[in-house]
């Protein structure tokens, strides 16, 4: 499915209308399910990913792995953005988004 929702993403979609808001607002689900996990297990007493496990490791390590886990999905996000741009400059100027009533 991830294949055929890329090859959507690419063929289908105006381009060009992504920006850092939007990055922000991606960031909340990884977050959200971060902190969930970590509650999870605290009250479960186990982890879905080892480098969760704040027993085993630590609060500090695990802090950590959160920071990095978060900055991957950032640094994919950059890379959305910057590839809807490319294929926003490539179909020519964006037209602005006007809000529809119902």
């Amino acid at each position: 499915m991830p294949l055929l929702y890329l090859v959507w993403w690419t063929c289908a979609i105006d381009h060009g209308h992504l920006n850092r808001r939007h990055l922000l607002l991606w960031l909340l689900f990884p977050l959200a399910y971060l902190v969930g996990s970590i509650a999870r297990g605290a009250w479960a007493g186990e982890y879905p990913y080892p480098f969760l496990d704040v027993g085993a490791l630590g609060v500090a390590a695990v802090a950590a792995n959160a920071v990095a886990g978060l900055a991957v999905f950032l640094l994919v996000g950059l890379a959305v953005l910057r590839i809807d741009r490319a294929f926003g400059r490539r179909e020519g100027p964006v037209t602005p988004r006007v809000a529809r009533p119902h």
